[in-house]
């Protein structure tokens, strides 16, 4: 799961899942110090409902500044919201889950029996 970005009240910049990035959806910018508790309504710009670049570039690496930059802020009054990543819809379902977790046992290298498993 992670973050759908909204007013960012509720948004750890740094521990939590938010950036849309199915890969990497954490910050991987160092959190400067004292800024661990630091929320992601810190680096919007409410009144123009907008990301505050002169803040984004400061403090994030070029990677995380563009993932950041590709975010839209559609509706800053609204809360944010933890949806289910592995779903078109977003939304989670027991079947959803159920096949994501079969694929990662499949394609698990360290879980793969080498041989010819045709003649049992």
């Amino acid at each position: 799961m992670r973050w759908r970005t909204s007013n960012g009240n509720l948004i750890n910049i740094w521990t939590q899942l938010w950036l849309p990035n199915s890969d990497k959806s954490y910050i991987s910018s160092p959190s400067p110090l004292g800024l661990k508790n630091w929320h992601v309504n810190s680096i919007i710009d409410h009144e123009r409902n907008c990301w505050n670049m002169d803040m984004v570039e400061i403090f994030f690496n070029h990677v995380d500044v563009q993932a950041i930059q590709n975010i839209p802020l559609l509706n800053s009054k609204a809360n944010d919201l933890l949806i289910w990543n592995q779903s078109l819809t977003r939304n989670y379902t027991v079947r959803i889950a159920y096949h994501h977790f079969m694929e990662k046992i499949i394609y698990n290298n360290a879980l793969k029996v080498e041989g010819n498993w045709s003649h049992i």
